[in-house]
């Protein structure tokens, strides 16, 4: 039975708490419409699917109602609740053509736009072309819909309206719809190819006749063939059998048209999403942000917190050349940043103010007691202290697990902190001491904002009453003193919180990040009144990095770097600019104008700057997917070991079983609702159902988005299904027959009423302290643990959530198959799409897999496409073999990236022919294969039971040199172990080679022992002879040469590096 739970949501408005209802709002009246879902078209003897709406309902808490079909055009398939229901329905569809149902639950009303129930239904192959009803409701059925009020009083609702719509039969191959194919289609069809004119989406659907996903030139051919009475039907289960044939030959897909490109990007990903071997995808956003040549952003790289570094960024060109508004051109010396606002400050009181555009200005000069900084990785970022002076110090502190935990923390402050004013401000006019900021200004702040019961003390989540601050409720309810509040000075520099429960250091530190704790100045605020106070810019003190410029006024807001700011070196603008833009498109021609400095691109706008060097993303390349451990067993395991023994897999994980069944993958893939996960739990995330987002390109050339073709679409479309990709019951039904197949092979004993068996799922994430990314983690647990429970088996799913440090969670958990489940994501190049396919291969090529135990070698993809010549073809692919053919030249054999050849000749051939180059001369390499290899060719060929072994030297038409050692066993040739080696005929372009480190200079041979002792970089390494480098390394000795190098930007021999030199060629060998 499939649990479902009861939510209670509460909406709290900032500023005011209003008891209007949507029963107050439909004020006239006590009426409900029941509607469906329109759906224009359905095809003969398929299925499909119609939602029933309750629109504009008023707290609905039950109906009961009848609906009718013809059975003689539906079958009934299935009825299913909707999410938004409590409670289940009651279904009687016993009687064919009757559907009986009713519903009640009292504790939650639906309001607004409520699906009720979907109905899925058969359609009949007779089906004529005419408008039909789907459903209809029964006239002389007592139908009641019922409310409740406030009083908890039943209401029936006085009048119901049911509107179904009807829909059409359609027919494939009828591109304009009139209800005929004839030769008008084919033309249309042409028109659409050729790109002069365009086919909604209904129409594009039934053009395509192959239900390929794609309107090609197939399509138009069996139009033709249909007018003509060659063939006699164009219905799906009457078309024209297509022989797909594996691929088989020499392919650069990379060469094909940019349209058929998108068709076999389309399918390699429709396979990992049918298979999940991609993983799950989550949740991304996908913004664009430009900023002007002359910003140098502090960070190229997005960080989730502290974006690209604006804050910390810096311009490279002053204001005398750009325009400040209109045409006028800034001042000389000035370096400021321009930028626009959409909605005026109302309020600059902290503890006041409810809006994010006045907390944005706020921001500008307000210091925190701790700030979000750059980690010494720009990825990540730190808590550290803004005017605080060092961490806070634990009172009485308790060790729990290693961590620290303290009601009571101490936060020493910076004795340097002073107040900045309004630039006209007579400060004379306040008492001596005024400019001194100190623990008596936060105290006395928040004793007033608790006197005043300001908004951002006592609610909104970052309060001194939801932070548990000792006595704070009491206090504001009259049974408390002041002395009695856990907010303290203990010195002019040391301020003392106390707390209800025990805290971290980070709690703390997190915490004091809101601008809700920080001062306010006392002298300003008793000298201009509590009404005044904050009302304006220029009646406000400044401790942050900004001070209000005297200019502002108007449509323009101007702030200047505050000289007294506690981090002002940290700053590298002399001021920033806001100028009032309301409409975002304007905003971005402003910046194209040259009037800004930076500007988001509107979404209209992202395919025409796509290329454009002033172009970030934010994120954008980013989906966040549910990994997954998909090895089974540990026999699974060891078998891939043994095929990839370099791929780092920790060998003592013990793979979930359960996991390895699709059906468990596809659980997973349609039992979380994405949207509450990203919008509703996290906030500022966004639903992923597919594993690109819409941005990613199929190539730079042709400008088509992975979305841009009917086939790319499909993807959303048919993985969506309006949903996100949610749907609880389809999900459940999967995880069932997981459980059932993992109970069939011996995995699992169902367990008790009294004790359920768990299949406790470890997950591993980094949320870095990131609390968005903590809340999603959340949500997946609860959604998951909630769904997925067996109460017949009496079985039930546990995810084991660990936040892990980055990188942590991948290098040591996801990337080494170490967790049954890890949420991360990488991204690629934004306009090379198929080149981010590889990261999805199961052997690994890319280095950085994370979906483990997945079948992507097996070759079967049916693909249809235009080959290099124009020709269409019908092929069956691997994945990994479609992956690297869309980026490069393969050789590919039944459907898969060819590895094994009938001779020596032709491997060595083929190899260079997939690296661009043609073989010059080839010669024995078999003496510099012992030194290689670390053994002769005859002594592996016998230890690994191998026909040959050979070793050959090539060097290619543009001058490249290669070692390549081939492997014969039954007449099959194949690359042995790493098999290729380049070979150099100098040192340093070995040594550069080999690392993939910018190097400096090769600073000259060490040619005996007296070099090495008298190297101080090896000396400090405790080398003194070439003999010990030689055994430590495990280079042969009479061919090993050990160099001093020097690495770009280091001081003069810095490094050394040893090579083997062999038959007058140099190998890298080992970096020292």
């Amino acid at each position: 039975m499939l649990k479902k739970s009861v939510a209670v949501v509460m909406l709290l408005v900032v500023g005011f708490v209003s008891f209007v209802t949507l029963r107050d709002i439909a004020a006239e009246g006590n009426g409900l419409m029941i509607t469906s879902t329109e759906l224009e078209y359905i095809t003969p003897d398929s299925d499909f699917s119609i939602d029933i709406v309750a629109d504009n309902a008023v707290d609905l808490v039950g109906f009961q109602t009848k609906l009718l079909y013809d059975t003689s055009k539906f079958t009934l398939v299935s009825v299913e609740d909707s999410s938004s229901l409590g409670n289940p329905m009651t279904i009687n569809d016993t009687i064919p053509g009757e559907l009986v149902l009713n519903y009640v639950d009292v504790l939650q009303p639906l309001n607004g736009s409520q699906v009720l129930f979907t109905v899925t239904f058969h359609a009949s192959s007779t089906i004529l072309y005419e408008d039909v009803d789907v459903v209809t409701e029964d006239p002389a059925y007592m139908h009641q819909f019922i409310t409740i009020d406030e009083l908890y009083n039943v209401i029936p609702v006085d009048v119901v309206t049911f509107n179904f719509d009807q829909v059409k039969r359609g027919y494939i191959g009828d591109a304009n719809l009139d209800g005929t194919v004839n030769i008008t289609d084919a033309a249309i069809m042409q028109l659409y190819i050729a790109e002069l004119t365009s086919l909604e989406t209904w129409e594009a659907y039934f053009a395509d006749v192959n239900q390929d996903g794609f309107v090609s030139v197939i399509d138009v051919a069996k139009v033709q063939l249909y007018v003509a009475g060659i063939i006699s039907t164009l219905e799906p289960d009457g078309q024209v059998n297509i022989t797909y044939n594996y691929a088989n030959g020499v392919y650069d897909l990379t060469q094909i048209d940019t349209e058929d490109k998108a068709i076999l990007f389309a399918a390699a990903e429709r396979y990992l999403l049918d298979t999940m071997s991609g993983g799950v995808p989550l949740y991304t956003s996908a913004s664009r942000v430009m900023f002007s040549d002359r910003t140098a952003l502090f960070s190229p790289e997005y960080n989730g917190v502290l974006q690209f570094g604006e804050e910390y960024s810096s311009l490279t060109a002053d204001d005398s050349t750009v325009y400040m508004y209109d045409a006028v051109y800034g001042n000389p010396g000035e370096y400021t940043w321009r930028d626009h606002f959409s909605y005026y400050p109302t309020e600059y009181n902290p503890y006041i103010v409810d809006d994010s555009a006045s907390m944005d200005i706020i921001e500008l000069f307000t210091g925190k007691l701790y700030k979000f900084y750059f980690g010494n990785d720009v990825s990540n970022f730190e808590i550290n202290p803004d005017l605080a002076a060092n961490n806070p110090v634990a009172v009485d502190p308790q060790i729990i697990n290693g961590k620290v935990y303290a009601t009571t923390w101490d936060i020493p402050l910076r004795t340097d902190l002073v107040w900045n004013y309004y630039p006209t401000f007579d400060t004379s006019l306040l008492p001596a001491g005024h400019d001194v900021l100190d623990a008596n200004d936060y105290i006395w702040t928040w004793q007033t904002a608790l006197d005043n019961q300001w908004f951002r003390a006592t609610a909104g989540g970052g309060d001194f009453i939801t932070n548990g601050i000792k006595n704070a409720q009491e206090y504001i309810d009259g049974t408390k003193t002041w002395t009695d509040v856990g907010l303290k000075a203990i010195d002019n520099n040391t301020i003392r919180l106390e707390f209800d429960f025990e805290k971290s250091m980070f709690d703390i530190k997190y915490m004091t990040t809101n601008q809700g704790w920080s001062p306010i100045n006392q002298e300003l605020y008793e000298y201009l009144g509590e009404n005044t106070y904050g009302s304006s810019l220029e009646n406000v003190a400044y401790s942050g990095p900004y001070t209000v410029d005297e200019r502002t006024q108007g449509q323009f807001l101007f702030f200047a770097k505050n000289p007294l700011y506690a981090h002002e070196e940290l700053y590298h603008f002399t001021g920033i600019q806001y100028r009032y833009i309301e409409a975002d498109d304007q905003v971005f021609e402003e910046f194209l104008a040259g009037r800004l400095d930076t500007a988001r691109v509107p979404s209209t706008r992202v395919n025409d700057f796509v290329n454009d060097p002033r172009i970030s993303v934010v994120p954008g390349t980013t989906t966040w997917r549910l990994m997954i451990n998909a090895f089974g067993t540990e026999e699974n395991r060891d078998a891939y070991i043994a095929q990839y023994p370099n791929t780092g897999i920790n060998n003592e994980f013990i793979p979930e079983p359960l996991l390895q069944y699709v059906d468990m993958r596809k659980a997973l893939y349609y039992g979380i609702d994405r949207y509450q996960l990203a919008v509703t739990d996290a906030l500022t995330y966004l639903p992923a159902y597919a594993l690109f987002t819409d941005y990613y390109f199929i190539d730079a050339e042709g400008g088509i988005s992975v979305r841009g073709s009917v086939a790319g679409q499909a993807i959303l479309d048919d993985f969506g299904m309006g949903t996100y990709g949610y749907d609880a019951m389809m999900a459940y039904d999967y995880f069932i027959a997981a459980v059932n197949q993992g109970i069939s092979d011996g995995y699992y004993t169902p367990g008790t009423p009294e004790a359920y068996t768990q299949i406790v799922l470890e997950l591993r994430y980094a949320s870095s302290g990131n609390t968005t990314a903590q809340a999603a983690a959340t949500s997946l647990k609860q959604q998951y643990e909630s769904l997925f429970v067996d109460d017949t088996n009496y079985i039930q799913v546990i995810i084991d959530v660990h936040d892990t440090e980055f990188p942590s969670n991948y290098y040591d958990y996801m990337m080494v198959a170490n967790s049954d489940l890890g949420i991360g994501g990488i991204s690629g190049s934004l306009i090379d799409a198929p080149g981010f396919l590889e990261v999805y291969q199961d052997d690994n090529v890319s280095g950085f897999t994370l979906n483990w135990g997945m079948d992507t070698h097996t070759p079967n993809i049916e693909v249809s496409y235009h080959n290099v010549d124009g020709t269409l073809v019908h092929e069956i692919w691997s994945f990994n073999a479609l992956s690297q053919a869309l980026q490069r030249r393969v050789y590919v054999r039944d459907g898969i990236i060819q590895y094994v050849f009938d001779s020596t000749t032709e491997l060595i051939d083929a190899y260079m022919d997939m690296e661009g180059m043609v073989v010059a001369t080839r010669s024995d390499g078999t003496n510099i294969a012992q030194y290689v290899l670390g053994d002769t060719l005859a002594n592996l060929q016998v230890a690994n039971g191998l026909d040959g072994l050979y070793a050959e030297i090539i060097v290619s038409d543009n001058g490249e040199t290669f070692l390549m050692v081939v492997q014969e066993l039954n007449g099959e040739y194949r690359v042995y172990d790493a098999g290729i080696y380049p070979l150099f005929t100098d040192a340093e372009s070995a040594i550069q080679a080999h690392s993939g480190y910018p190097l400096g200079s090769v600073d000259g041979l060490l040619a005996d022992d007296a070099a090495i002792a008298g190297n101080a970089y090896l000396s400090s390494m405790g080398y003194s002879t070439l003999a010990e480098i030689a055994v430590n390394t495990g280079a042969p000795i009479d061919q090993m040469e050990v160099y001093a190098v020097t690495w770009a930007g280091n001081y003069t021999g810095s490094d050394a590096y040893v090579v083997l030199h062999i038959d007058g060629y140099y190998l890298g060998w080992k970096w020292l």
